[in-house]
């Protein structure tokens, strides 16, 4: 029991370290945008939640008022995504990661899956039918964009 909580405390000083080289990094607006988080004060030392923040802030999609704005351009940026003839393969692998990053970001995820084109009924269908069906998408987006 004791080496249970000796570990148990190491984990939540390591945690702490790490929300703090995170936290302590960002500036001070995107600190201000952080402590302005109605979860902040529950979240403090949540490193997951604190790296999907300043991912969100730092994306430019954290706008509280005006949530579509963000999610048609990113959804534009995604449909409207290619190859330019000098770029390079890996270049435009991650451009084309990047811009499906912002998508869900941006709450755009559920584009990128058609339940129609799985080929079952809604209620067979299961996460593993979903993640392949993203995944047969995005690779027909990124094959008919490249060069």
């Amino acid at each position: 029991m004791k080496e249970y909580v000796k570990k148990l405390n190491l984990t939540k000083s390591s945690l702490k370290k790490i929300y703090d080289v995170i936290y302590g990094n960002c500036t001070e607006s995107v600190q201000a945008m952080i402590k302005t988080d109605a979860d902040y004060e529950t979240k403090i030392l949540k490193c997951q939640w604190l790296l999907n923040k300043v991912k969100t802030i730092v994306s430019g999609l954290d706008t509280k008022s005006k949530k579509r704005v963000p999610l048609h351009g990113a959804l534009f940026n995604f449909l409207t995504m290619h190859q330019y003839q000098t770029e390079i393969n890996d270049a435009y692998l991650t451009s084309s990661k990047s811009n499906v990053k912002a998508l869900k970001l941006a709450g755009g995820e559920h584009v990128l899956v058609s339940n129609k084109l799985i080929n079952k009924l809604a209620t067979n269908i299961t996460n593993t039918d979903r993640q392949k069906e993203k995944e047969h998408f995005l690779a027909v987006a990124f094959i008919l964009r490249s060069d």
